[in-house]
Order: structure tokens, then C-alpha cells, then sequence
């Protein structure tokens, strides 16, 4: 859990630059899943 509370801190730091609130939830979604894959 704390991993996941990591990246998404990292995730919303880096979400500055991005384009849109979209573009973000992707990311998230991005994230969430590659680490759900290698599970």
C-alpha cells in the first residue's frame, strides 16, 4: 500500500507539465496496472 501511496504522490508531483486532468487519470491508470501485471 504504501508503495502505491508513493507513486501516486510521484505521479501528482510530476502532473504539473501535463495537459490535461485526462492525460493524468491515464497515468494513474498506467501505473496501477503495470504493478497489478508483475503481481
Amino acid at each position: 500500500v504504501e508503495g502505491v501511496n508513493n507513486r501516486l504522490k510521484t505521479i501528482v508531483k510530476m502532473a504539473y507539465g501535463y495537459r490535461d486532468w485526462e492525460f493524468f487519470e491515464l497515468k494513474v491508470k498506467a501505473s496501477h496496472e503495470a504493478r497489478s501485471s508483475f503481481s
